[in-house]
């Protein structure tokens, strides 16, 4: 089993929120919140326009934005660990991804990982070790000790390649031996 650490593929178009205080409801993420979730309106920023369109409009790192064929592609897969919430972009219905599979599978003795000096919590982690047991079998989820990332596994990307889907990069961070 192989972990990737998700992020953008910046070749695509970006997008953002119409109204700026609707950010804060990103920061929501990792709770469950389709119970009282209404559609967010976003754009695609003057100076993205000209990049192609993907499947994965880029947005947070934490909060990947589906198109319809991506959640297709997805839905089964993915709805057991999280919520596809609705967002508009320019007319077109997308799906933010609220990743709520939350596991603490990262081995932080066997990791190197940089800590606040003042409070000693991690502040970045350089080489992952993950507790294997732990993540076999996950599709994505995210880790206590670094919440404003998404992991993935070889069946995720499999399946993003099977569909050949566009806007994501993968960057390989631990395997198991």
């Amino acid at each position: 089993m192989k972990v990737f650490l998700l992020d953008h593929d910046y070749q695509y178009q970006s997008v953002m929120t119409i109204e700026e205080n609707l950010l804060d409801r990103f920061e929501q993420f990792g709770q469950p919140l389709e119970h009282d979730w209404k559609p967010i309106e976003m754009f695609v920023p003057d100076a993205k326009k000209e990049l192609p369109k993907s499947d994965f409009p880029n947005f947070l790192t934490d909060v990947p934005i589906f198109n319809q064929n991506a959640k297709n592609a997805f839905y089964e897969l993915l709805r057991p660990n999280g919520e596809f919430l609705p967002v508009i972009i320019e007319g077109e219905k997308h799906y933010a991804f609220n990743t709520i599979n939350r596991i603490d599978a990262l081995d932080e003795e066997a990791s190197d990982v940089k800590r606040f000096k003042s409070s000693g919590r991690i502040m970045k982690v350089i080489k992952y070790k993950f507790i294997p047991e732990k993540v076999q079998g996950q599709v994505i989820f995210k880790i206590p000790q670094d919440p404003g990332s998404v992991y993935v596994s070889n069946t995720f990307l499999a399946k993003y390649q099977e569909h050949e889907l566009t806007g994501l990069m993968f960057r390989e961070v631990w395997h198991a031996e």
